[in-house]
């Protein structure tokens, strides 16, 4: 079991953003077996709609439980809603964070464990509500590159494109807020045509097999608004499951790359 501790404290002065050497190369704690030609990568993503100091908690519990059952190597977390100076540790995993300070709602990160990897940097338009943040991860040869992405929703169309940050091995994990009956939604909204045609124009393909991602307990309808695309060259490498509830309305996935 790990050991998770949040601290709310908001009188830290220090903004705990790229703790674990995010910045340079760094690994998460492993042991021996764990080094020695491990099968997948195993990555679980989850957007935990982080709306309260229990709340976001016990959903953090929930997933550290199932990359454990699992042995995760990489989680990306959507919406942790967690302010700048809040601490978060956890016992075994190094934490790459990208939070919001100006913005409610939203804020990124990463735990990593058991892998080499190196954060990566963007230049994005400040004028966009979009958020961002990725990491190369070395596995076996080449270095996988994996974007973690929020997209909140609003009113007006505001383009989603995210694909001059990829190459031909990545993967993206976000909610994005983009409908599309091609990824099992139950409509198409703007974004999610933007995000098809930029699929198309890239040659990028969807892991998402047309199960609901998002459940809505106010209104008691599901939507797939949670979506993992890779670029072509890896996507028969890849494989992705949608897992079962843990209190937030969105549900985790867990992709596997598995590298040939």
């Amino acid at each position: 079991m790990n050991s998770l501790t949040l601290n709310l404290d908001a009188a830290l002065s220090i903004p705990q953003i790229n703790q674990g050497r995010a910045r340079s190369l760094g690994r998460g704690p492993c042991s021996p077996n764990q080094l020695q030609s491990p099968q997948a990568l195993k990555i679980l993503q989850c957007s935990i709609n982080g709306s309260s100091t229990l709340a976001t908690r016990s959903k953090l519990e929930q997933l550290l439980e199932i990359a454990d059952m699992n042995k995760v190597h990489v989680i990306a977390i959507q919406e942790t809603k967690l302010k700048e100076t809040t601490a978060l540790k956890i016992r075994g995993y190094n934490i790459f964070r990208a939070d919001k300070p100006s913005r409610r709602g939203g804020t990124l990160a990463f735990f990593i464990r058991d892998a080499k990897y190196q954060g990566i940097d963007f230049s994005l338009d400040q004028s966009s509500d979009l958020e961002i943040q990725g990491v190369k991860i070395f596995w076996r040869e080449k270095p996988l590159h994996i974007l973690n992405i929020y997209h909140p929703p609003n009113e007006s169309h505001q383009p989603t494109n995210f694909s001059n940050f990829m190459d031909k091995n990545t993967i993206i994990l976000g909610d994005l807020n983009a409908k599309h009956t091609i990824w099992g939604s139950s409509c198409n909204n703007n974004r999610g045509e933007d995000i098809l045609q930029m699929m198309d124009n890239k040659e990028l393909m969807i892991l998402n097999d047309g199960s609901s991602t998002h459940s809505s307990l106010s209104n008691n309808n599901s939507e797939a608004l949670a979506i993992s695309i890779t670029s072509a060259d890896i996507f028969p490498q890849c494989t992705g499951s949608i897992l079962y509830h843990i209190g937030s309305d969105h549900f985790p996935i867990l992709i596997k790359f598995s590298k040939r």
